[in-house]
């Protein structure tokens, strides 16, 4: 079952459901993928819902200055045009 989870990946609808920086939304961790300690983990409640405004993502500073890489990857994560549930 763990295989399953690890392999698994949200579809967005509007964001209300998925955790921003713990959930696997994008393929890959973006807490993993920018090695924060799973006690700063804890402590991120942002729903990928936050970062969303008119239908545009809207990127935290930190993926500025630490995985500038990762904004392309974001930004092609489809966002639907209805709100959808996740």
């Amino acid at each position: 079952m763990d295989n399953i989870t690890s392999n698994t990946v949200w579809v967005i609808g509007d964001g209300t459901n998925i955790n921003y920086w713990s959930d696997n939304w994008l393929g890959e961790l973006l807490a993993k993928a920018l090695n924060l300690p799973d006690t700063v983990c804890k402590t991120l409640n942002t729903k990928v819902y936050d970062l969303l405004e008119d239908k545009c993502w809207l990127i935290p500073p930190i993926i500025h200055a630490l995985a500038p890489w990762l904004i392309e990857e974001i930004l092609a994560v489809f966002i639907p045009l209805s709100p959808l549930e996740d």
